[in-house]
């Protein structure tokens, strides 16, 4: 099969405000979202990414 797309050690990282850290109860300035994602899609695949509200 052929490859269309191809993601290796995909990282996403957002930076937080100081509401949303008294939001969480945390000190940490940054939420890591994606950390190490890989994957590959082939030609005729169908694919999706869902997030936290599916």
């Amino acid at each position: 099969m052929q490859e269309v797309l191809v993601v290796k050690d995909l990282v996403k990282t957002f930076k937080l405000s100081k509401k949303q850290q008294k939001i969480e109860k945390t000190d940490i300035k940054v939420k890591v979202a994606v950390d190490g994602l890989s994957f590959s899609a082939y030609k005729g695949e169908i694919y999706g990414l869902l997030g936290p509200n599916g």
